[in-house]
């Protein structure tokens, strides 16, 4: 796992560039800290910040120049099949997947990166005929790629925080911003900065060097309407299969590998799969029982005879540790589950360089309560709309903010209306005291996320919940989380869930076959039971959450709320005050005064959200 860099301007010379180009890629330092190397001529710059994991020799350090001399590359991430392709590849220099993606190119084409399977993001320097940049990135987004269109120039790279370098004048995407009030999380490709932008999975972007002209091509992208017509029992073989396929595929390395065991049935189901008696097996505890799967994770451990280093969660919480794990995202980001991954990656990276986890198990075969009852849901709206307005003086204020909530998706019209509007911490829909509690016309909010990945389409409910959550939160949340947080410590995280071949087939599974009203991820549960006790396989799903509230002090939420209110909030023009002032009233006082509009766990995540994008404003924007 990597760090790259890029960098061509259409008039000026890169040589007038170069320190701040090298002052640039060395913000990428944690991201490869065992070498550096660069490459320029006078109109394109490759950097590389390289982490060891395949081929640890110098010969494979980058950027890697091709056999014949006519194209360089700089890689992040792993291609597990690279032996396979290696062979048709004459007098290899290195034992790399690097020179494989490289010559492979040179031989085949673009074509040649749909037989990849792996994680990564690259780019290639072809100065064969037309000198040109070609950018690719895996097919799920699992590993980050940026690029920037500004003045005449053509910048890249694995994390924001080195184009922004190079651009100190780039405009706020407002469409985002308001979408990331409702979300927590930037919606891809776009990004909070208007010129900065993410290459799309499974997309490759080509760059005229000599005229600036950028072309984009589909080269492997996951299709969502489509359905195979296997029996039951024929996907649950075949999902055994290539899922064995896709963990032995991640064991590829030269150095050792552990694996994040959780109470989840995916990581579980990898370790079983993996069957590694000599890794390392890490879990997460928690003092909170609310929070804490350690009992879980050592009766997985039990049950396959393995060892497993419990480490704590009970950090200590600050500001200051607060500040650095979300500022580290180089754009508002609110999910307090990086908090915990934040744990888990430091306390990782001391015993290894590679650890393995579960994520994308969810996404791509139905995990989460919602493609249960979701379907259900749009299908008797109108009835379950009718018995919620009848019934609703008879129950607890608890249940009156769940149909509340249930009523603002039935309003919406279009499915992936629906899928937002559940998929918000504050719903575009909301009501605070008969009126929004936003500055602005939600209606933006609604827009960006329907439009996100909007060439790739699902029509029916089930299949636009699976492209939704796979693309935008997945996409957007999960992964960027797991790759910051864990690129963050120097740690490559791999996720066997997310295997090319595993996740093609699994999205064209029939919906039912994975999941119904009173059961997700069938499929795996099933394959998990074989193994484990059916007791810890058909366990209710949890996250991977902390309590923040024990985390934070009361004057720490005291400063957050100065911070958030003050003069020249950025917060205060698109969000009321008295909103704001509610959502600290509610985690100040047990049974406050307007508690049917939010949940205690909800006010604490609000006002996360509304915190990180004052403090991404104030040091990241505004300075």
């Amino acid at each position: 796992m990597c760090g790259i860099l890029g960098y061509s301007h259409l008039e000026n010379e890169v040589v007038d560039k170069i320190a701040d180009l090298r002052k640039s890629l060395n913000l990428l330092a944690h991201r490869g800290p065992d070498s550096s190397g660069e490459y320029f001529d006078s109109k394109v710059y490759l950097g590389h910040r390289r982490l060891s994991i395949i081929d640890l020799s110098t010969k494979a350090n980058q950027p890697l120049i091709s056999q014949q001399g006519n194209a360089y590359i700089i890689f992040n991430g792993e291609v597990y099949n690279y032996r396979e392709l290696r062979k048709s590849i004459e007098n290899p220099v290195t034992e790399s997947d690097t020179e494989v993606v490289l010559e492979g190119y040179l031989k085949e084409g673009k074509n040649f990166f749909s037989r990849l399977r792996g994680m990564f993001a690259f780019a290639i320097y072809d100065f064969r005929e037309t000198p040109k940049l070609v950018l690719y990135r895996d097919m799920a987004g699992i590993k980050p790629l940026y690029y920037c269109i500004h003045k005449g120039s053509f910048a890249f790279a694995s994390e924001i925080k080195s184009l922004r370098f190079l651009h100190h004048d780039l405009a706020i995407d407002q469409g985002i911003m308001k979408s990331y009030l409702a979300l927590g999380y930037c919606l891809e490709p776009k990004t909070i900065y208007s010129q900065i932008k993410a290459v799309e999975p499974g997309e490759c972007m080509t760059y005229d060097i000599r005229n600036g002209h950028v072309g984009v091509e589909k080269v492997a992208i996951y299709l969502f309407d489509q359905v195979n017509n296997l029996s039951y029992s024929q996907n649950l073989e075949k999902t055994t299969v290539l899922l064995k396929q896709a963990v032995n595929r991640n064991l590829v390395a030269d150095v050792p590998i552990s694996f994040s065991l959780s109470g989840g049935i995916d990581s579980s189901l990898i370790v079983a799969l993996a069957n590694k008696r000599d890794s390392h097996n890490i879990c997460v505890k928690f003092s909170d029982d609310a929070y804490d799967e350690s009992n879980v994770a050592r009766q997985f451990a039990d049950t396959l005879g393995l060892e497993l280093n419990i480490v704590s969660g009970d950090v200590h919480g600050n500001l200051d540790l607060l500040n650095r794990i979300f500022l580290h995202f180089d754009q508002p980001y609110a999910d307090s589950s990086a908090i915990p991954f934040y744990i888990l990656s430091k306390q990782a990276s001391e015993l290894t360089k590679v650890l393995i986890g579960g994520d994308g198990g969810d996404e791509v075969q139905n995990g989460y309560p919602s493609f249960g009852w979701m379907p259900f849901v749009r299908k008797w709206s109108k009835e379950i709309s009718a018995v919620t307005h009848l019934t609703d003086s008879l129950f607890s204020v608890e249940r009156k903010r769940q149909f509340a909530r249930l009523n603002g998706l039935i309003n919406q019209r279009n499915v992936d209306d629906w899928v937002c509007e559940w998929s918000s911490w504050i719903p575009p829909s909301s009501l605070f005291e008969g009126d929004s509690p936003f500055k602005f016309n939600t209606d933006i909010i609604k827009t960006e996320f329907r439009e996100s990945f909007s060439n790739r389409k699902a029509e029916d409910i089930q299949r636009s919940l699976q492209k939704n959550y796979f693309h935008k939160r997945m996409l957007s949340d999960y992964l960027r989380k797991a790759d910051m947080m864990s690129m963050m410590h120097s740690l490559e995280y791999r996720v066997p869930m997310l295997d090319e071949d595993f996740t093609g087939f699994s999205l064209q599974i029939p919906y039912n076959h994975k999941s119904d009203l009173f059961e997700q991820k069938k499929l795996l549960r099933k394959i998990h039971s074989k193994t484990y006790p059916k007791a810890t396989s058909y366990r209710k799903k949890s996250g991977f959450g902390i309590p923040l509230d024990k985390w934070l002090s009361h004057s720490e939420f005291e400063t957050m709320k100065s911070i958030i209110v003050t003069k020249d909030s950025i917060v205060g023009e698109y969000v009321k005050r008295n909103y704001i002032d509610h959502l600290f009233q509610r985690i100040e006082t047990k049974s406050p005064r307007n508690q049917l509009f939010t949940s205690r766990a909800a006010a604490y995540q609000r006002i996360l959200m509304l915190y990180v994008l004052q403090l991404w404003y104030h040091h990241s924007y505004k300075d």
